[in-house]
C-alpha cells in the first residue's frame, strides 16, 4: 500500500527517531512538532506502515467533535478508519484495522478494539487516571502522543502519561524551509498586571495590522463580545465565537474569516487548537497565559503558510511574550517538572492556589482543593505603546545580520 502524498525530509526524520526510541525499549513516546509541521500525516504515516504489515491502530481524539476531523484526516492519508462516538457522523467500521475513538466513549461503552499502535493525538489533554485506565488494557501496544505543547493546563510535563520524548522539529527549521511564516511580535516594553491591556484590540489592529485577517484572544464572554463590538464601531467587521456557539455557527465564522468577509474573530477558549485556518496573519492576545502550551498554540494559528502570505503579526497587547518568549523561540522541553521552558530562561511565570499552593492556570478552578478563581477585575487599558521588533532591538548587532539574512 503507497502513500498518496509525500513526507518532507523532517518528517522523515522525525518517524526514524520515533523508531530509535522504540529499539531502546521506550513503549510510550511523546512527540513534539510545532503547530504547522504536519502531526497528523508524520504519524499517519506510522500507523499505514502499520496496517501494511497487518497490524491493528487505535487513534484517540480527546474531544468527540474531533473524531470526525481525526477520521477525515487519516482517510485522506489513504486509510479507511472507523469512527467510535456518539458525536460522529462518520460510519463505524468495527472491522476496520484503524478505529478513532475518544477515551470517554471507549472507557463507557466498556469496548477495546485490538491495537498493537495506539496514538493520543494532542496528547496534552489526557488525564492521567482515565487515560491509564484505556492504556492498561494494551500492555503490548506502542503508545506515541503527538503534541505541540507538551504540558498540562498548570505546567506540568507529561511524565504521567510517556516515559520518553522525542522533538521531531523546531519552529526556526520549519521558517527556514519554508513550511511556516516568520513573525513579527510587537508587544509592551514590560509585562503588564493582571487585567491591564495596553491597548484596545482594535487600536493596535488599525495601527499595526490593518487589513489583516485577525483572531483576537479575549479572556471573558463579556469582553469578547466587548472587543467585537469596538471593531465595528470602528467600520470593520468582526464575530465572536465562544464554548456555548453551536459548531455550526463556529463554522461559519471560520469560513468568513477564510474568506475575508470579516476582518477579525473574537473567540474565548476555542480557537486555540483543532481548526486549520492557514488565512490568518494575525493574532492578537487580548489576555495573557499563565502557561507556555497555551501561548503557543495561540500564536500558532497564524504561522500557518497561504498563498501570498510572507509573514504574521502577534499584537500582544498584555506582555505576555516577556514571560513565554518569541514565536519563533527555541525552547526546552521535558517530561518531569515544567513542560516548557524558553531555552535561555527556566524561570517561568507560574500562578498558585491562593489556599493550597498548588500551581494553577489563571482563571481556571484548583485541580487539588477545587478553589475557584476570582471574579474578574474590569480591565484596565494602560495606553502602553506597542514595540515593533523588540526582540531584535535587544540583540547584538552579530545577531541581528544573521537575522537580516534569514530573512532576505
Amino acid at each position: 500500500m503507497s502513500p498518496p502524498y509525500s513526507l518532507r525530509p523532517y518528517q522523515e526524520q522525525c518517524i526514524d527517531r520515533i523508531r530509535n526510541a522504540v529499539a531502546q525499549h521506550s513503549r510510550a513516546v511523546c512527540v513534539v512538532m510545532p503547530t504547522g509541521a504536519g502531526k497528523t500525516r508524520t504519524l499517519g504515516e506510522i500507523v499505514r506502515r502499520s496496517v501494511a504489515k497487518g497490524r491493528s491502530c487505535l487513534w484517540l481524539a480527546h474531544r468527540g467533535e474531533l473524531v470526525d476531523q481525526a477520521v477525515s484526516a487519516l482517510a485522506s492519508l489513504g486509510l479507511q478508519p472507523g469512527a467510535i462516538s456518539a458525536s460522529a457522523s462518520a460510519a463505524p467500521q468495527p472491522f476496520a484495522p484503524v478505529q478513532v475513538a475518544t477515551v470517554q466513549t471507549l472507557i463507557a461503552r466498556k469496548l477495546r478494539p485490538p491495537a498493537a499502535i495506539i496514538v493520543a493525538d494532542e496528547a496534552h489533554h489526557y488525564v492521567a487516571a482515565t487515560f491509564g485506565e484505556v492504556i492498561r488494557d494494551y500492555p503490548c501496544a506502542l503508545v506515541f502522543g503527538p503534541t505541540a505543547t507538551p504540558e498540562r493546563s498548570d505546567g506540568h510535563g507529561l511524565g504521567a502519561l510517556f516515559t520518553r520524548l522525542v522533538v521531531g522539529v523546531r519552529v526556526r527549521e520549519l521558517i527556514a524551509g519554508g513550511y511556516l511564516v516568520p513573525a513579527e511580535l510587537i508587544a509592551p516594553r514590560e509585562k503588564l498586571r493582571r487585567w491591564q491591556i495596553a491597548q484596545r484590540p482594535v487600536d493596535a489592529y488599525l495601527q499595526h495590522a490593518r487589513g489583516r485577517r485577525a483572531i483576537v484572544f479575549s479572556p471573558t464572554v463579556a469582553l469578547a463580545e466587548t472587543h467585537a463590538e469596538e471593531f465595528r464601531a470602528a467600520g470593520l467587521t468582526a464575530s465572536v465565537v465562544t464554548g456555548e456557539t453551536p459548531w455550526n455557527e463556529r463554522r461559519e465564522a471560520f469560513d468568513a474569516l477564510r474568506s475575508g468577509a470579516i476582518n477579525a474573530l473574537v473567540n474565548v477558549y476555542v480557537a486555540t487548537e483543532g481548526f486549520d485556518l492557514p488565512e490568518i496573519d494575525c493574532v492578537i492576545l487580548a489576555r495573557g497565559f499563565g502557561s507556555a502550551g497555551l501561548y503557543i498554540q495561540c500564536v500558532g494559528r497564524a504561522l500557518r503558510p497561504a498563498p501570498g502570505k510572507t509573514n504574521a503579526i502577534v499584537l500582544d497587547l498584555t506582555g505576555t511574550s516577556h514571560v513565554h518568549g518569541h514565536p519563533e523561540d527555541d525552547r526546552q522541553y521535558g517530561l518531569e517538572g515544567r513542560g516548557i521552558r524558553k531555552a535561555d530562561d527556566a524561570n517561568v511565570d507560574q500562578s498558585y492556589c491562593r489556599v493550597c499552593g498548588a500551581p494553577i492556570a489563571p482563571g481556571e478552578a484548583c485541580t487539588e482543593c477545587g478553589t475557584q478563581p476570582r471574579e474578574p477585575l474590569d480591565l484596565t487599558i494602560t495606553g502602553e505603546k506597542l514595540v515593533p521588533y523588540a526582540r531584535k532591538r535587544a540583540e547584538g548587532d552579530e545577531a541581528r545580520a544573521a537575522t537580516l539574512a534569514r530573512w532576505i
